[in-house]
C-alpha cells in the first residue's frame, strides 16, 4: 500500500514571501504576496485563516489576517502593510495556528521574513554609531541614500560641533552626494575631545529634518568603544531626570515635561452620537464641557452647521449629541477653534472671522488687523489653519510663499485688536505633506499629520527649533483632528 496522505499538509516558507517595493518606507504601503504550498490533500470543507504579524523593536503586532479555501499544491494571497518603524522589521506568517484544519504535521505552517524599512523624513545613519570613542582624530559617516531607491537626487549636509546648539558650527559641509547609494564623507578634527553631529538631506531647496544629534569623541585613550559622559548625557531621553551643568552629571527632574501624546498616555476612547448633518472629515474645538465639530468644506464640498458632543465634564454625558449651537452653517476653511467664550470659524477669507458665542447663540465676525495667512503663506483666499492657547491665536501655513514645504507661523493678539505679535517666523526643518492639524500648549507648537502613520512633531517657539517627532498611536490609527 502507497503511504499516501490522508489531510492536508499545510505550509510556508522565507523564500515564498515578494514585497513591493523591494525597499520600505516609513508611512507607505507595503504589498506582501504570501505564497501557501499544500503537500497533502484538498479538502473540500477547510477554511484556512493566514495571518501577517509585524515583529518590530522587540514587539509583535498583528497586521491583519485573511481566509482562504482549501486547495490542491499552491495557493497565493497578498496582504498590505504600511510600515511604522524605521529599521529592521520581521514579517511572521502563521497559517493554520488556529489548527481549525486538520493536517498532518504542523512544523512548516510559520515563517519569517527580514525586510529593512528606511525613512524619508531625515537621513538614514550607518556609521558612526552613537557614542562613538575613537583614539584617531579622523571621523568616517556612512549615510543610506534613500534617494537612490525612491528616484530622487538628494544631496546631504552634516554639521558638526562641540555644543549641542549648532549656532556656530565647527563644521558645516554640504552638497555631499551618494555613490551607488551610500553617502561617504571623511574628516578629520584638529582638537581632541567630545563632538556633536547632525545631518540633512536636500532635494533642491527643500531640506529634511536634521537627525538627532548624535555624539562622537576623538582622541580618546581607548578606541572602538560607546561611552557617554558630561553633556553627552543630554542626548537621552531624560523623563524622570536632568542634565546639571554644576555636576556634569544627571540629577532627578522633578518638573513638568513638555506634552507627548502617544500609547503609553492614552487615557481613554468614547463612541459619539454624530448629527446626520455631518459628513466627510471634520474639524473639532472644545472648551473643556463640549466638543465641537462642523464638516470641512474641503471634504463635505458643502458649508456645515456646528454641532456639540458632550465630553462628560460638567454635567454633561459623554458622547451624547446635543444638536446644533446655532441655525446657521459656515463653509469651514480648515479649521475651527475655542478662544475667549467663542467659536471662531475661518471661511478663507483673509480678513475676517465669523464667531459662535454658544452661551447666548450670537453669531458675527471680526476684522482681522495683522491679517490671516492661507495654507500658503498668502493673504489671500483659501484654506486657514488657526487654533488658541487661551491668550494668542496662532496661525500656521504650511508652505512658505515659494511653495517650499516650510512651516509659517504668524501670532495674533486678540485682545490688541487681532494684531500681529511681532515678525512671521519660520519654523526649522520641513512640513508634513498630510498635514492636517496643530495646536499650541505652553510655548510648543505640535504638528501632525494623518496620511503616513500617524507622525507627530513638536517645535519650541522660543527659538522655532524642532525638538523631536514621534508617533501618537501603534498601530495606526487613522487620526485625524486634534483639540486642546
Amino acid at each position: 500500500e502507497l503511504a499516501l496522505p490522508k489531510n492536508p499538509d499545510y505550509s510556508v516558507s522565507n523564500p515564498l514571501i515578494n514585497i513591493s517595493p523591494e525597499f520600505p518606507i516609513v508611512g507607505s504601503p507595503v504589498q506582501v504576496k504570501i505564497y501557501v504550498k499544500n503537500f497533502g490533500i484538498l479538502s473540500q470543507s477547510d477554511s484556512l485563516t493566514i495571518d501577517l504579524s509585524v515583529m518590530s523593536k522587540n514587539v509583535k503586532t498583528l497586521v491583519t489576517s485573511k481566509k482562504i479555501k482549501s486547495f490542491a499544491l499552491t495557493d497565493s494571497l497578498t496582504f498590505e502593510w504600511t510600515p511604522t518603524n524605521e529599521g529592521e522589521n520581521s514579517l511572521v506568517i502563521n497559517v493554520n495556528e488556529n489548527r481549525a484544519a486538520v493536517e498532518d504535521d504542523f512544523s512548516d505552517n510559520e515563517t519569517t521574513k527580514s525586510v529593512y524599512v528606511y525613512k524619508t523624513s531625515e537621513p538614514n545613519i550607518l556609521i558612526p554609531q552613537n557614542g562613538y570613542t575613537s583614539n584617531s582624530k579622523s571621523m568616517e559617516f556612512l549615510l543610506v541614500d534613500i534617494g537612490e531607491y525612491i528616484g530622487k537626487k538628494l544631496t546631504y549636509q552634516i554639521q558638526i560641533d562641540t555644543a549641542l546648539t549648532f549656532e556656530k558650527p565647527v563644521m558645516d559641509i554640504k552638497n555631499i552626494s551618494s555613490i551607488n547609494g551610500i553617502v561617504k564623507w571623511k574628516t578629520t578634527l584638529q582638537d581632541s575631545g567630545k563632538y556633536f553631529w547632525r545631518t540633512r538631506s536636500w532635494e533642491g531647496v527643500d531640506s529634511s529634518n536634521w537627525t538627532s544629534a548624535a555624539t562622537f569623541e576623538i582622541g580618546s585613550d581607548t578606541a572602538n568603544t560607546v561611552s557617554f559622559s558630561a553633556q553627552q548625557l543630554k542626548l537621552f531621553e531624560l523623563e524622570n531626570l536632568k542634565y546639571s551643568d554644576l555636576l556634569n552629571s544627571l540629577t532627578l527632574d522633578d518638573s513638568f515635561l513638555p506634552a507627548k501624546p502617544m500609547n503609553s498616555r492614552f487615557l481613554e476612547r468614547f463612541s459619539l452620537a454624530l448629527p446626520s448633518g455631518l459628513s466627510g472629515l471634520s474639524a473639532i474645538t472644545t472648551d473643556g464641557t463640549y466638543l465641537y465639530i462642523g464638516s470641512m468644506l474641503y471634504y463635505n464640498g458643502q458649508s456645515s452647521k456646528i454641532y456639540k458632543i458632550g465630553t462628560g465634564y460638567n454635567g454633561t454625558q459623554k458622547g451624547q449629541s446635543y444638536g446644533e449651537v446655532v441655525s446657521n452653517v459656515f463653509p469651514i476653511f480648515h479649521t475651527i477653534f475655542y478662544h475667549d467664550d467663542k467659536i471662531y470659524i475661518p471661511t478663507g477669507n483673509s480678513k475676517y472671522l465669523w464667531w459662535i458665542e454658544p452661551g447666548t447663540g450670537d453669531v458675527d465676525s471680526v476684522f482681522v488687523s495683522g491679517g490671516l495667512l492661507n495654507d500658503n503663506a498668502k493673504e489671500e483666499f483659501g484654506g486657514i489653519f488657526l487654533c488658541s492657547d487661551g491668550k494668542l491665536v496662532y496661525n500656521l501655513a504650511i508652505l512658505d510663499s515659494t511653495g517650499a514645504h516650510k512651516y509659517r507661523l504668524r501670532i495674533l493678539d486678540p485682545k490688541n485688536n487681532w494684531a500681529k505679535v511681532g515678525e512671521d517666523r519660520e519654523l526649522s526643518g520641513t512640513s508634513y505633506n498630510y498635514f492636517s492639524s496643530f495646536f499650541v500648549i505652553d510655548n510648543y507648537l505640535y504638528a501632525f499629520e494623518y496620511g503616513d502613520a500617524n507622525y507627530m512633531r513638536r517645535f519650541d517657539l522660543t527659538t522655532n527649533r524642532f525638538e523631536e517627532e514621534w508617533l501618537t498611536y501603534t498601530p495606526y490609527q487613522g487620526y485625524f483632528a486634534w483639540t486642546y
